[in-house]
């Protein structure tokens, strides 16, 4: 017996703005990525700072504008983190020196190895 669409809905992960982390439910659109969504209105934001061509556009936005801004900052970040020390697990994993990871970061094999071994 087929399970009423409503159902799976209900049970079906929810998709979240990679960078303010709203769902599908709170946002009007998510545009989508590999593995990633943005909303509308991180895209918003995004396109006004890409219009002053610098993150010196950041002056110009109001506190609480620069404020909204902060837990996407953190969320990409932390993502940069997770993809850098999935890319240098697999590196390790394939034998690659920490002289050629830190040289490929611009760090040195010390640096590398005591950043993630």
């Amino acid at each position: 017996m087929k399970k009423p669409l409503e159902t799976v809905r209900r049970r079906a992960k929810r998709l979240r703005c990679a960078f303010c982390r709203k769902d599908d439910r709170t946002v009007t659109k998510l545009v989508g990525g590999p593995t990633v969504y943005i909303c509308e209105a991180c895209v918003g934001l995004c396109n006004r700072i890409l219009a002053d061509e610098s993150v010196a556009g950041c002056a110009r936005l109001t506190d609480a504008d620069l404020l909204d801004t902060l837990p996407a900052s953190g969320v990409a970040l932390e993502a940069s983190r997770e993809v850098l020390r999935t890319q240098v697990d697999l590196l390790r994993e394939r034998k690659v020196s920490w002289a050629a990871i830190g040289g490929a970061l611009g760090i040195s094999r010390q640096a590398a190895w005591d950043r993630f071994s």
